[in-house]
């Protein structure tokens, strides 16, 4: 694995005290995809990561969507690869947050108690299984024969005293999610994401025209319209499946 290349902006050299703010960390990284090697791969990555991140007094480390699977897969791989949310990925999850002191958002491909497969986020923290949160809004008709929508709002939890709302991808494009988490007390909102840019409709065809990139308008404005920030963890460089390539 190549090493983990740190970009930080820190003003103060201790994070910020209990209910006053929260030191966040956000891993963005091409990782492999598509198989059981891909999902150990990426979990001792997560450890890697987390690890660093408290080094640096983080105490939320955000991970990208389907960060232990990878993003590009077909309905054979995410039924091949989910897990259930007691599975090997969120009880490491857990297992680092208590370990670390630093709560951990890791999105991965759930297999629910009946058997339907979500697009899902868990939030741990101190070794809890805070939320698990499953999208309600899959983005086009590979995410659609992939997954099934879920049924909850998107969670607020408290971290280090300070309420962090999640949204998963395409979500944080919606205005009423943003209000949601904002009339509930969200002051930081954390959106897992693999905003794509060019790659491989449903139908085996490519997209002609990139996908817009939400952080230069969408984002930014809701930050500005519900007064909160707001976190967008991206996937990075390549995805290579039976599907074609994404970038």
């Amino acid at each position: 694995m190549r090493p983990v290349r740190i970009v930080s902006s820190l003003r103060h050299r201790e994070p910020p005290e209990p209910g006053t703010g929260l030191r966040l960390s956000l891993f963005q990284a091409e990782n492999p995809a598509g198989s059981p090697d891909a999902v150990m791969a990426n979990l001792a990555r997560m450890e890697e990561a987390v690890a660093l991140a408290a080094s640096y007094g983080t105490q939320l480390c955000v991970f990208p969507e389907c960060f232990n699977t990878g993003y590009a897969l077909g309905p054979d791989e995410c039924r091949l690869l989910a897990e259930s949310c007691v599975g090997q990925s969120v009880r490491l999850a857990r297992k680092l947050s208590q370990q670390h002191g630093v709560g951990i958002v890791l999105p991965y491909v759930e297999r629910s108690e009946t058997g339907a497969l979500h697009d899902s986020v868990a939030i741990a923290v101190g070794g809890r299984l805070c939320a698990n949160y499953r999208k309600t809004h899959l983005y086009g008709a590979a995410e659609r024969a992939n997954f099934t929508p879920g049924d909850d709002l998107p969670p607020v939890v408290e971290v280090n005293g300070f309420p962090v709302g999640v949204l998963n991808c395409y979500e944080c494009e919606f205005p009423p999610l943003y209000q949601s988490l904002a009339d509930r007390g969200a002051r930081l909102i954390v959106g897992p994401t693999a905003a794509d840019r060019h790659f491989t409709l449903h139908d085996g065809t490519p997209t002609l025209v990139p996908y817009p990139d939400a952080t230069e308008h969408i984002i930014p404005a809701m930050a500005a319209v519900w007064r909160v920030f707001v976190a967008y963890a991206n996937r990075r460089g390549w995805e290579v499946s039976d599907r074609g390539q994404w970038e």
